[in-house]
């Protein structure tokens, strides 16, 4: 996923089978990316150029998953 630093992507993730869920997500480096959000719908909120890593754990923590999230920087130069 790449998002622009201060923008917000949806996260298209989900823990299967539905009975796992909620599930819990986090961040491996919270200064370049933050999830807002822990069930379906969640978003990721780019906050500096960077990259970090997104992981999904089921509650009961039996399910892993986990995305590469590339936060750029957009601004425009005048």
């Amino acid at each position: 996923m790449d998002v622009g630093a201060g923008e917000t992507g949806l996260m298209e993730a989900s823990v299967v089978p539905f009975s796992a869920n909620p599930s819990i997500r986090e961040s491996s480096d919270p200064s370049v990316a933050m999830v807002e959000g822990v069930k379906e719908g969640a978003k990721v909120k780019g906050i500096k150029p960077g990259q970090a890593v997104i992981q999904a754990v089921s509650i009961d923590g039996r399910i892993h998953a986990s995305f590469h999230v590339f936060v750029f920087d957009n601004k425009k130069e005048e």
